[in-house]
């Protein structure tokens, strides 16, 4: 009811007034957003339609070629309650609209792809549903896109590869699944890149960012990540975590042997201790299907014994790499437990390849002191 009564003062007196200052459009846009949202009971709000929208609380109005248009919405943190209208495409000159931080809910409506001058958007925090838009691609000036814990399902659209001016992208915390869609070589700024706790699988790659500054993919079923895209040394701050990612065997880099030990700048990398890093991670053929119950080895790291507990009811060959891709070892492990004498190994990473009667493979690092 109050929500009947807001409309209908808001609607007589935008029918009564002329100092709308924006296009009437734009104006009746951002009354249907308040009213959406329960205007009544946000946090903050001025939007006395007696006055310029210039003057409302969030609102920048900029003059294009001598007309005033919408530029920036900046309703954060303000309590919104309600959805999205598809009103929201009505600003055609809008460079940024930022709703973070609410209890928006229902769907991103398919018109936001109509806002050409958009340069960022960030709808993270809510409780937002249904697939991402693909239409958000038509929006091909955006920079920032958060889209972040929220409830989003599906995948991630790939009409997002016309986005080629994104630079900081985050989806992480949504149901997303599916192939992680590589979309991203098309995106030469990518600096900020948010995938973590989502369903998504596949391989990534990033080899054609070399603007890259972050990534964060934990508690995903990625397979291999590739990011070996010549700048591992040259920008000022690499961070990448990783972590908990059970499916993920391989990542591929510029210098093997530095990230294998650990050596700047991957040092302050997170990842799993059975990550291998490689330069070319389709030479080690990963594939993954065993489980941590199928092959046991310990200690890890070691001095000079290594146990290996096959519980496959039959034998497996293995072979042992050093870091920058030479076999040096190979055997067959039998059923149960076997040992493995390294104490005339060098100190360093090993690589441990184990293949079974199917040709399944699993990589395994191993540290020898």
């Amino acid at each position: 009811m109050k929500k009947q009564l807001l409309f209908s003062l808001l609607l007589i007196f935008g029918l009564n007034k002329i100092i709308a200052q924006v296009p009437i459009s734009e104006r009746d846009a951002l009354i249907d957003l308040a009213v959406s949202t329960d205007v009544l009971n946000w946090n903050y709000y001025n939007w006395d339609i007696d006055n310029p929208v210039s003057t409302w609380n969030g609102i920048v109005v900029t003059n294009i070629s001598g007309n005033d248009h919408v530029t920036k919405i900046e309703l954060s943190h303000n309590n919104l309650n309600g959805t999205i209208p598809a009103s929201i495409g009505d600003f055609p000159h809008l460079t940024y609209l930022e709703l973070s931080n609410n209890n928006l809910n229902g769907t991103i409506p398919a018109s936001i792809g109509n806002l050409p001058y958009l340069t960022h958007l960030s709808l993270w925090n809510n409780q937002l549903t249904g697939v991402i838009p693909p239409q958000i691609g038509n929006n091909t000036n955006l920079i920032s896109l958060e889209l972040d814990e929220n409830y989003f399902t599906g995948t991630i659209p790939l009409e997002f590869a016309n986005l080629t001016m994104m630079g900081n992208f985050h989806v992480f915390g949504n149901n997303l699944e599916g192939d992680v869609t590589n979309i991203y070589s098309s995106w030469p700024n990518l600096q900020i890149l948010g995938l973590s706790n989502t369903l998504l699988t596949g391989d990534l790659d990033l080899s054609n960012n070399p603007e890259l500054l972050v990534l964060w993919a934990e508690n995903n079923s990625l397979s291999t990540i590739n990011l070996k895209n010549g700048t591992n040394y040259t920008v000022p701050y690499y961070n990448v975590n990783v972590l908990n990612s059970p499916n993920l065997t391989c990542i591929q880099v510029d210098n093997e042997i530095d990230a294998n030990n650990g050596n700047p700048p991957y040092d302050d990398w997170s990842y799993d201790n059975t990550i291998v890093f490689s330069e070319d991670c389709n030479s080690l053929s990963v594939s993954n299907h065993f489980s941590n119950n199928d092959l046991f080895i310990y200690p890890n790291p070691t001095k000079d014994q290594l146990f290996i507990l096959n519980n496959f009811n039959s034998s497996i060959n293995v072979e042992i790499y050093n870091i920058i891709g030479r076999k040096i070892f190979s055997f067959k492990l039998h059923k149960g437990m076997n040992s493995i004498d390294l104490s005339d190994f060098n100190n360093g990473v090993y690589i441990v390849k184990s293949i079974d009667e199917f040709n399944q493979v699993n990589i395994k690092k191993i540290v020898k002191e």
